[in-house]
This record gives structure tokens, C-alpha cells and sequence, in this order.
């Protein structure tokens, strides 16, 4: 049929495509030839058993298709036989002359040989008609989908346990399909393509982490089942092929970053490094990629195209992918062999390295006992890596149900079969370990008979009568009374002394006097005080702890202060104390501690009212308003709340 096909195309424009539109039959033998045709990665020799005869013919038809296809893609033949741009996209989009699955076998069938005719097709079909390039999108899309079908696909192999060969004939080719599809598709579509793949669908994690579960079980399953299979060579050649892909969409930032402008270097650098931050927990892959590829050049190339890289990011990379290939070797996986070599080669184990190593047998680290909790951890993160949406508290109880037993949980998730009695739970349950009992520290328990002996001495003593005699005979550190022994405060002085150190607050005597700003604004709210015990609200905090000598001393001078000042005993009548008074009884006895502290200071002029309105003021009252103004935000309205708790408390309102 397709050389019917062939005649035809010699026919004029109008015959050629009357028939493409109105016969719906007329390229079926095109497709059919399409999806039924041998993958150019199988040896035609081997197949037609070194028949020349039908190897030419089948070259032929290969020719043929391929210019019926580029027919399709042309408008105009001659200056009497052309249509217009418009009609011509109408017509082969509309009617699905050419569309996707079509470009992927075509692919498939004429691969790395043919590679620029190819992508001349692509790139015309994408002119003709721009929505081409959003199916292609969706087209590999629909590849990355697959990859989570093939894993899948594994697992029911393993479980029905049944043509065992044909299945694993078939996941191998399917396996080669896709990698080569994937990698020339890749390298032959536009620009805006690999950007997409790369920033919309993360097609790089995709394909490292198909890479590292899928490549090593399908090999060791494949090896286990028959050594001498024929399809055991895909393998690890969709090995090649998959991280030529993945070196595609890399270099496709790399190679932007010649072009680029300065105020977009970082941005796609950045979008490379992150490429290599995410892929980097796939140990299998970076093994295999950095012994075709070295990852120190790219890094190189990042940190002199961008100045501003991210030094953390970039050292994290160079050491995860340094530490992985340090073991890495160039090793017969990575070149195709046929099966006669295979079986004629006496190969060592160490020879193997990457995805497809086999199991070596060295002594190292051994699974954990069963039925053990190092046991039960381990098949439960082995099973949270397949299923991440469930809970690790409701996998351990499908563990504890199933003997503990990852595959026989693996699988009854699979075929949705858990046990009735598990729709009860949630699946999302997270696991809560027992608290372990808790063990006292040594340093507390020597601690604790220092206190016990400590005790002890003390009753005997009280006992014996020996310190209740009004503290005489006793040294000033010495308790007098045993109020004193239960009210110790030394740890605090330590504490006091401990914290100094630190420099957090700075100290009574650490300050400047003729900084210290203490106008009348600010005394008349030391009022607030007494709102807070045992904090004193100065200009600088004297110590981090209260300072308890300084605070009997200030209440002794009130006493004194208030047994010498009659005004201050309060009339009973009166509703509350006069505010007035209260202020200037303060400022009193503010003076009074200056002068005892500072005897020798002058105490300067803080006249801020100065005289009446129009009358003038002289310079040094500008000057103190000036000052006031300046740091009345220290203190302000801020303690408005300290002031309505104090004046609640006096009865003021």
C-alpha cells in the first residue's frame, strides 16, 4: 500500500490532496507502518537473518513514508499549485494529518540517523501551525506519567510471579522506547519546550528518581531470571539515554548563561544549581552521571558566569556529587555488549558499577533482626518511600498485622485490599514513640545529698541549740536565725556576678553622670515605681537582679522622711492624698538619695517653665526645653498603663 502511497505523491497538488482529505482511509497504511515498524535500535540483520533483499526493500518503504510525510508539511509545490499558510494549517491540524504520537514513532523508526530531517519536520509543523508545540508539551507530559507506571509495573510482576520472561521482555523494550523517545525529542524541540520541561513538569527529578528504582531492580530481576536474556543490553542502554537527557535539559541553562544579561545570570543560575540541590539524593544517578560527565566544569562555568551564586548551595552540590563519584567507575555497564560476549566474558563483580551493579557480597552493615524496632523502622521507611501520603503510625499497624512484612503491605495497597478493620484508622496517623523513663543525672544526685546532708547539720544544730542564741559568738557570713538559713540569697550574688560578665545591662556604676538625663518630667513619674517591687525604673537598670540593700534603705528614709513631715499624715475625710503633695514629697526625697550618692555633685538647672508668655526666656530654659523634648521619648506616654494601676491603687479614680 505504501507504494501506492508513493505513486500518488507524484500526482498534482489538488489530486494529492483531495484524496488525503476525503478518502479517511488514505494514510491509515502510513500509520499502521508507523507503530508496527522495527525501532531503529534493533539490528535489522538480525531480524531478516542477513536477507539483503528484504533489508533493501524495507529501506525503501522507510524512504517512501518519510516523504509522504514532508508532502504533508508543504503548501506550496509550484507557482500553479500552492494553497494559502491559513488553509494549509486548517487542514492538517483540524483533520490530524500529523500529530504527535505520529512524530514520537517517527522517532522511534528513523532515530540518531536521521536526526536533522526530523527535526526540520518538528520545526515546520510548529510553524505552520504554533499549537503543535503545546501538544507536544502535553506529549511529554504524558511520558513523564508513564514513568510512575513502570514502577508500578514492576511490583505486579513480582506478585503474580507468572511469564516471567515475556513481561520483563516487554517493560525492557518499553523502557528503550521511552528513553530514546525522551532523549532525541529533547534535543530537537524548540527552546520554549525545554524550558517548560524544566520549570513546569521537573522532568530532571523525574528521571533521576526512575533512575535510581527502577534501572537496579529491573536489571537484578532480569539477571536472576536469565542472564542470557537478549533484552538485557536495553537496560543499560536506557541507561545512555537517560542521562543524556538529563544533560540536555542542564545544558540548556548552562549554554544561556553565555547569552544572558547580567540581571538574568543569577536567575538561571540559580535554576541550575537547584537542578543539581534536588537531584543530588539519587546516589545511583550521580554516580553514573559524573562518570560521563564531571560535575566540577558546570560548577566552574556557574561561579565565574555569576559572581552572586549562592556559595552554600554551590559547596553543598560539589561535595554530595564529589562524595558519590569518588566511587564511581567507567565501567563495561555504560557500553553495549551482545549476548555472545556477555556469556563468553568471565566478569568480576567489581567490573559493574552504577545502576547496573549486581549485589556484591562484602561485609558491611546488615539488615537489622527481624521483628526488632530497627527492623520495624526500616520497613517502615521503605514503604512511606512509595506511599508518602500515609502516616508512619498507620503503616506500623499494617506492618504489625501483615508479620511485618513490607511486600504483603506493598501489594495490599496496591490492589486496595487492607483488611475492613483498618477503615477505622486514619491513614494520615503519624507515630508517637513511647516516652523512655527518665533518668537522673549523676551531677543531680550528688547534688541532691549534699542538700540531704546539709539538712541533716542543720536540724542537729537547731537541736543542739547552738545558733539561737540572738547570732553572738557567730562571723558575719554565718546565719543568726534560721529565717536566714531558709531566706539564703548567695546564689544569687553568684548569679549576679556570672551575668556581669555577659555585659547585657550595664551597671549602677557604669554610667556617665553627665549623660544621665533626670529632668523634672521624668522624676514626677518615679511615682510609678511602686506599682513594680523590687524594679527600680532609673534612667539605666542598675543590676539584672533587685538590689535589696538599696531597697531597705529607701524604705527606711520614707519612714524617717515621713515621721518628720506632718503634712504627710493623711486626713481621713480627704478622698484621696493630693497629687501635688505626693510629687514634690517625691522630689524630695529624690534629692535627698542624690545627695547621699553623688555628695559631691552639682546638681543642675532643669528649669524648663521659665518666665511668663511674652515676657522672654532666656537661653539656658531654650536650652533645657530643647534637651526635654529631645529625650522625652525615653519615657513619655509609654508607662501610661503603670500610671492608671498606681492611681486605681491610691483611690485616685
Amino acid at each position: 500500500m505504501l507504494f501506492v502511497l508513493a505513486v500518488f505523491q507524484c500526482y498534482p497538488l489538488k489530486m494529492f490532496w483531495s484524496h488525503v482529505i476525503f478518502d479517511k482511509d488514505f494514510l491509515n497504511p502510513l500509520l499502521d507502518f508507523f507503530q508496527e515498524s522495527t525501532p531503529f535500535y534493533i539490528p535489522l540483520k538480525e531480524i531478516y537473518k542477513d536477507n539483503d533483499d528484504l533489508i533493501e526493500l524495507y529501506e525503501k518503504i522507510c524512504k517512501n513514508a518519510i516523504t509522504i510525510v514532508c508532502r504533508l508539511i508543504l503548501n506550496r509545490e509550484s507557482e500553479e499549485e500552492f494553497m494559502t499558510k491559513e488553509k494549509h494549517a486548517e487542514i492538517l491540524y483540524q483533520n490530524y494529518l500529523i500529530s504527535v504520537p505520529m512524530i514520537f514513532d517517527m522517532i522511534a523508526l528513523y532515530g540518531y540517523s536521521n536526526k536533522n530531517l526530523i527535526q526540520k519536520i518538528i520545526n515546520e509543523v510548529v510553524k505552520i501551525e504554533p499549537k503543535y508545540q503545546n501538544d507536544i508539551k502535553a506529549g511529554i507530559k504524558f511520558i513523564q506519567s508513564t514513568f510512575v507506571t513502570m514502577k508500578k509495573q514492576v511490583l505486579l510482576i513480582e506478585e503474580e510471579n507468572r511469564n516471567l520472561f515475556e513481561k520483563y521482555e516487554d517493560l525492557c523494550l518499553y523502557l528503550m522506547n521511552i528513553a530514546v523517545t525522551l532523549n532525541i525529542l529533547i534535543e530537537l524541540v524548540p527552546l520554549d519546550v525545554k524550558i517548560y520541561c524544566s520549570r513546569e513538569l521537573h522532568l530532571e527529578q523525574s528521571i533521576t528518581s526512575l533512575y535510581d528504582n527502577l534501572i537496579p531492580t529491573l536489571y537484578k530481576n532480569s539477571i536472576a531470571l536469565d542472564s542470557s536474556a537478549w533484552f538485557i543490553n536495553f537496560i543499560n542502554y536506557a541507561r545512555v539515554e537517560m542521562i543524556n537527557t538529563f544533560r540536555c535539559l542542564v545544558n540548556r541553562g548552562i549554554l544561556a548563561l553565555f547569552n544572558a544579561s547580567e540581571k538574568t545570570r543569577n536567575k538561571i543560575a540559580d535554576e541550575v544549581l537547584s537542578i543539581f540541590t534536588e537531584c543530588a539524593g539519587f546516589h545511583t544517578f550521580i554516580k553514573d552521571y559524573t562518570a560521563l560527565y564531571p560535575i566540577e566544569m558546570d560548577l566552574d562555568v556557574l561561579q565565574q558566569s555569576d559572581k552572586k551564586i549562592d556559595q552554600i548551595k554551590l559547596k553543598f552540590v560539589s561535595d554530595a556529587y564529589k562524595n558519590d563519584s569518588s566511587t564511581a567507575n567507567v565501567a563495561n555497564g555504560f557500553h553495549l555488549k551482545s549476548n555472545d560476549e556477555i556469556q563468553n566474558e568471565d566478569c568480576d563483580d567489581d567490573e559493574l558499577e552504577g545502576a547496573c551493579a549486581l549485589p556484591l557480597k562484602k561485609e558491611g552493615p546488615q539488615l537489622p533482626e527481624k521483628n526488632t524496632e530497627d527492623f520495624i523502622q526500616f520497613e517502615t521507611c521503605k514503604i512511606l518511600e512509595l506511599f508518602p501520603e500515609y502516616g508512619a503510625g498507620y503503616i506500623r499497624r499494617l506492618l504489625a498485622f501483615y508479620d511485618n512484612n513490607s511486600e504483603t503491605v506493598i501489594s495490599k495497597i496496591l490492589e486496595e485490599s487492607v483488611d475492613e478493620s483498618f477503615k477505622k484508622f486514619d491513614k494520615q496517623e503519624p507515630f508517637i514513640p513511647p516516652e523512655s523513663p527518665s533518668k537522673i543525672p549523676q551531677s543531680i544526685d550528688k547534688s541532691h545529698d549534699v542538700a540531704s546532708s546539709t539538712a541533716a547539720e542543720v536540724m542537729e544544730t537547731f537541736n543542739t541549740g547552738h545558733i539561737l542564741k540572738n547570732g553572738k559568738n557567730l562571723t558575719k557570713k554565718q546565719p543568726k536565725t534560721i529565717a536566714d538559713i531558709i531566706n539564703d540569697k548567695s546564689h544569687v550574688n553568684e548569679l549576679r556576678d556570672r551575668y556581669k560578665q555577659y555585659s547585657l545591662i550595664s551597671g549602677k556604676n557604669d554610667v556617665d553622670d553627665d549623660n544621665e538625663y533626670d529632668d523634672e518630667y521624668d522624676d514626677s513619674y518615679d511615682v510609678f515605681a511602686d506599682t513594680e517591687p523590687k524594679i527600680h525604673l532609673k534612667g539605666n537598670m542598675r543590676d539584672v537582679l533587685p538590689d535589696e540593700v538599696e531597697s531597705e534603705e529607701s524604705e527606711s528614709e520614707e519612714e524617717e522622711s515621713q515621721q518628720n513631715d506632718p503634712q504627710r499624715k493623711r486626713n481621713p475625710m480627704d478622698f484621696c492624698e493630693n497629687p501635688e503633695i505626693i510629687r514634690a514629697r517625691r522630689e524630695r526625697e529624690y534629692q535627698n538619695r542624690m545627695s547621699k550618692k553623688f555628695p559631691n555633685r552639682t546638681v543642675p538647672n532643669r528649669d524648663v517653665v521659665g518666665n511668663a508668655k511674652g515676657k522672654g526666656q532666656s537661653n539656658e530654659v531654650l536650652r533645657n526645653r530643647q534637651q526635654k523634648s529631645a529625650n522625652k521619648s525615653s519615657r513619655a506616654n509609654h508607662n501610661r498603663k503603670a500610671g492608671s494601676t498606681f492611681k486605681q491603687s491610691r483611690g485616685m479614680y
